[in-house]
């Protein structure tokens, strides 16, 4: 009950600490709609075969020149709000996620600055009612593995342990999906459940039709004395 409370805290404190991810969620803005065009974020529409959400975040495809870091990170945080919210089995057996590194410059590693990926990491751990069974840094380059490190410094040990690296020939030979099954995965990815476009459509309406609640939602904070 305890350690419940605490993430309850955490998970209401960081959105009052936090505005420039938390406020303004309105997924019809058109620095959103962008974002949801591009695709970084992909929800599979279908669990795996034990249960897991599965979400393939592609960080390549957003231009670190154009697009914010912390617009492309309320995207996904409002992502995992409706997943909170709509799969209450996710508690239970967890999410799966694939950072997909293909196209990720130096550029985009000089985003990673230690304070986000902090903030970052004490979501996973301390804030959500997630459970993040794996992590899977897919496509890498070496050059990667800085961003990696910087990770790992924030992750406790049994974070660390779900997390895992594949490079490009292991990823082409669908090695980091060995505990997806293929008729979840799109086609880009070694599956059959259609294109990456229409994963992108699928993702895209799925955070649309929750526009009210997303506006809604924000005035919940929690304001330490």
């Amino acid at each position: 009950m305890e350690k419940t409370k605490t993430r309850m805290r955490n998970y209401y404190k960081q959105r009052f600490d936090l505005p420039e991810w938390f406020a303004n969620r309105n997924p019809f803005q058109p620095e959103m709609q962008e974002l949801l065009k591009l695709g970084i974020f992909l929800f599979l529409r279908k669990p795996d075969d034990q249960g897991r959400i599965v979400i393939i975040i592609r960080e390549g495809q957003n231009n670190p020149k154009v697009q914010k870091l912390s617009d492309l990170i309320k995207i996904g945080i409002m992502i995992m709000d409706v997943i909170s919210k709509d799969y209450v089995p996710t508690s239970l057996y967890g999410s799966a996620l694939f950072i997909d590194l293909d196209g990720v410059t130096s550029r985009h590693l000089m985003q990673l600055q230690p304070r986000v990926v902090m903030n970052l990491i004490h979501s996973w751990q301390g804030c959500y009612p997630l459970r993040i069974q794996s992590i899977n840094f897919i496509n890498a380059p070496k050059y990667a593995d800085i961003g990696i490190t910087i990770f790992k410094t924030f992750m406790n040990e049994k974070l660390k342990q779900r997390l895992h690296v594949y490079t490009r020939d292991e990823t082409v030979m669908h090695k980091c999906f060995k505990d997806i099954p293929i008729n979840i995965r799109p086609l880009e990815y070694g599956g059959t459940d259609g294109t990456i476009q229409e994963i992108i459509e699928y993702t895209k309406k799925f955070v649309e039709k929750h526009r009210d609640w997303y506006i809604d939602d924000e005035k919940y904070k929690f304001i330490s004395n």
